[in-house]
């Protein structure tokens, strides 16, 4: 299961931190699957994308896409998408981990 909000969905002051300004778009996909894998895997509650606003909009799109969602169903990860400003994107996971 995935939602996007935009407005301060939870607190993501223990999530992981992910600088992803320098990365492409192919790049910044295999860094968040091995992130997210990571994180999920250790019991955190999530992690934070740090994108920017430029270029970052193509990886917001991404996680917020039916690929991204595939990736997390196949890993069985309750994953929900949503940031607190427009330069970095989060996931939150569920309580399943």
């Amino acid at each position: 299961m995935s939602s996007f909000g935009s407005n301060n969905y939870g607190n993501d002051s223990n999530y992981k931190v992910i600088d992803l300004h320098n990365s492409a778009l192919h790049q910044a996909k295999d860094r968040i699957k091995d992130e997210v894998r990571d994180a999920y895997s250790d019991s955190l509650p999530g992690v934070k994308f740090i994108h920017g606003l430029n270029h970052g909009t193509a990886i917001r799109e991404w996680l917020c896409s039916d690929s991204f969602q595939q990736f997390a169903d196949s890993k069985k990860m309750t994953a929900n998408i949503w940031h607190n400003n427009e330069g970095s994107t989060n996931v939150s996971f569920g309580k399943n981990n």
